[in-house]
């Protein structure tokens, strides 16, 4: 199975679901402590880049590709009592996929008019 999009009347996309499931990837982890530690704390986590607070007790972890955070979050989560009642991966919607896709494809046709 395949997945293709067309803008303008022309392919500027043709891969696999998996692929496609792959560009909707975020690197970024939903959390909701019910009793959370300071930001301080989660920054440190491995992996970790960045830590957005959503509300006392929601968090957004960023992370690097190549590290996820969540088995060293959820094992501290344990240990430090930090009550995790939700932990979800976030990922970009088909519709950020495809305007990220076009706005590429765009940036791509400016680059060789210049050239």
């Amino acid at each position: 199975d395949r997945v293709q999009i067309i803008n303008d009347g022309k392919f500027i996309f043709s891969d696999t679901i998996a692929g496609l499931n792959k560009q909707r990837q975020a690197f970024n982890l939903l959390c909701t402590l019910l009793a959370p530690p300071s930001v301080t704390s989660l920054q440190k986590i491995s992996g970790v880049t960045a830590v957005e607070t959503l509300s006392p007790s929601q968090f957004c972890l960023h992370y690097q590709p190549d590290l996820n955070p969540t088995a060293e979050l959820l094992n501290l989560a344990v240990t430090q009592n930090w009550q995790l009642t939700e932990l979800m991966p976030e990922q970009h919607s088909l519709e950020d996929v495809f305007m990220n896709i076009i706005q590429q494809e765009q940036e791509s046709a400016t680059v060789e008019q210049i050239i």
